[in-house]
C-alpha cells in the first residue's frame, strides 16, 4: 500500500500581514469582490484596473505553480458554478459564455493558457464559487479557491522557492 506524507495548506493571498492582529485577523477595509469596483476603499475609489492586476497576479501566481510542478495538465476535482452569474461588461459575457466548458473530471491541458486564465478569472469574479484542481497527480498537489481571494496550495511537497517568488511580486504566501 502507498503511504503519503500529510499534505500541507500554503495560503496565498491579496492581504498584507501587516494588516492582521495577534487574532491574524485582517483589520484594514479592503475589497473582498469584483462588485466592489466603484467603491471607496482606504479613503480611494477602487478601479476596475486595479482588480484587474490582482486578478492578473493571482493567474500569474497559477502558471509559476503549474511551471515548478513541471505539470503538463491539470484536472478539475470540483467545480460549483452560480446560477445566476452576471456580466458586467461584454467582455464578461463572453467569459460567463464560457463556463459551460469545465465540468468536474475535466483535464486541461497547460500549453491551453486560455482556458486556464479563463476557469481562473470565472472563480475570481465568483462565477464559479467553488473550483479545486489537481496541479501534480504524483504527489497529489491541488490549488483550491477559496472565497475573498483566498488560494491553496495542498501538497507535501517542499514549495519554498516558488511560494518565494510569488511573494516578490505582490501576492503574500505562508512559507
Amino acid at each position: 500500500m502507498r503511504t503519503y506524507k500529510k499534505r500541507r495548506y500554503y495560503e496565498i493571498v491579496k492581504y498584507d500581514p501587516e494588516f492582521r492582529n495577534d487574532q491574524g485577523h485582517y483589520m484594514k477595509d479592503e475589497w473582498t469582490s469584483i462588485s466592489d469596483v466603484g467603491k471607496i476603499y482606504d479613503g480611494k475609489l477602487f478601479t476596475i484596473e486595479e482588480y484587474e492586476h490582482i486578478e492578473n497576479l493571482y493567474i500569474q501566481a497559477v502558471f509559476l505553480i503549474l511551471e515548478f510542478f513541471h505539470t503538463r495538465s491539470i484536472k478539475i476535482t470540483h467545480i460549483y458554478k452560480s446560477k445566476n452569474s452576471r456580466a458586467r461588461t461584454s467582455k464578461e459575457k463572453k467569459l460567463i459564455a464560457c463556463m459551460d466548458m469545465f465540468a468536474t473530471g475535466d483535464v486541461i491541458r497547460v500549453n491551453n493558457k486560455e482556458l486556464i486564465t479563463n476557469l481562473i478569472k470565472l472563480r475570481l469574479r465568483e462565477h464559479a464559487p467553488e473550483l479545486e484542481v489537481i496541479v501534480d497527480r504524483k504527489s497529489r498537489s491541488e490549488l483550491v479557491f477559496g472565497f475573498d481571494y483566498y488560494m491553496y496550495l495542498k501538497t507535501n511537497i517542499d514549495v519554498s522557492s516558488v511560494l518565494e517568488e510569488i511573494d516578490t511580486f505582490g501576492l503574500f504566501t505562508s512559507i
